[in-house]
C-alpha cells in the first residue's frame, strides 16, 4: 500500500510539474492555482525513491530523480546525481 502511495505521489507530482513548466513565462500563480500546487520551485530532487520503468526490468532501489522546469532533467544512483544548490528536496 505504501509503494502504490508512493508512485501515486511521484505520477502527481510529475503532472503538476508538468503544468507548471508550461507556464514558464509565468513569475507567479494565480491564488486559484496556488490552492493545487505542493511545490513550487523551478528544480526539485526527489531523493531515495524505487523507481519501475514499466518494461519488466527489475525495480531500481535507492535513486534521485531531479526535475527542473517540470521535466525529468536526471534520474540515477541516489548518490550518483548531482543536485543543483537552489533545489528543493524532497526526501521519499
Amino acid at each position: 500500500m505504501r509503494m502504490l502511495l508512493v508512485r501515486m505521489t511521484v505520477g502527481l507530482f510529475l503532472l503538476g510539474g508538468s503544468l507548471l513548466g508550461n507556464l514558464a513565462g509565468a513569475q507567479t500563480l494565480s491564488s486559484e492555482v496556488q490552492a493545487f500546487v505542493k511545490v513550487n520551485a523551478p528544480a526539485v530532487a526527489l531523493t531515495h525513491v524505487r523507481v519501475i520503468d514499466g518494461t519488466g526490468a527489475a525495480a531500481r532501489e535507492d535513486q534521485t530523480v531531479l526535475v527542473n522546469r517540470g521535466k525529468i532533467a536526471a534520474l540515477g544512483d541516489a548518490n550518483s546525481v548531482s543536485v543543483p544548490k537552489d533545489a528543493q528536496i524532497i526526501d521519499l
